[in-house]
């Protein structure tokens, strides 16, 4: 049986989006994360309804944003953990719908390059066949907004 590569999304133009009011949460532990943590992590936040997003489990750390406004809730349930906890607050995603799935690593560059000619720093990206989100404090994002849109204007 062959199998074959289909490219099912093409020739969609890219869309640029923006959220804001987003806490980065960084849990470190001084070891790595168990199965049983790591879900325990995930449930605690579920049983409160504070929805993870942008998530990033490796190793002795999670790495993930919620809503600003759950901020506190969310580390008053973790306050008793052993977990190094870390947060950046006021941020905002930016969110780019692309297209073709060829433009991924052009974009993704493209991005990387303009944040880094107008001084904002990364603090999350991720990508995949079709989206690409990026993590900057809020206080950048109108001047991301406007780069970023000239910059991805070719596409």
């Amino acid at each position: 049986m062959e199998t074959e590569a289909v490219q099912i999304i093409d020739g969609i133009p890219h869309e640029l989006s923006c959220q804001s009011g987003i806490t980065q949460i960084k849990l470190l532990a001084d070891h790595p994360f168990s199965s049983q943590e790591i879900q325990t992590v995930f449930q605690t936040a579920s049983n409160y309804q504070i929805s993870l997003q942008r998530i990033d489990v490796h190793g002795n750390q999670i790495v993930f944003s919620i809503p600003f406004a759950t901020t506190g809730g969310f580390l008053s349930l973790f306050n008793e953990s052993d977990y190094h906890i870390q947060t950046v607050q006021h941020c905002a995603a930016i969110n780019i719908s692309i297209g073709q799935i060829d433009d991924i690593p052009e974009i993704t560059a493209t991005v990387i390059e303009t944040l880094n000619s107008v001084d904002v720093p990364i603090l999350q990206l991720i990508t995949t066949q079709s989206f690409l989100s990026v993590l900057v404090e809020q206080c950048h994002l109108p001047k991301v907004r406007t780069t970023l849109g000239a910059s991805l204007s070719p596409f």
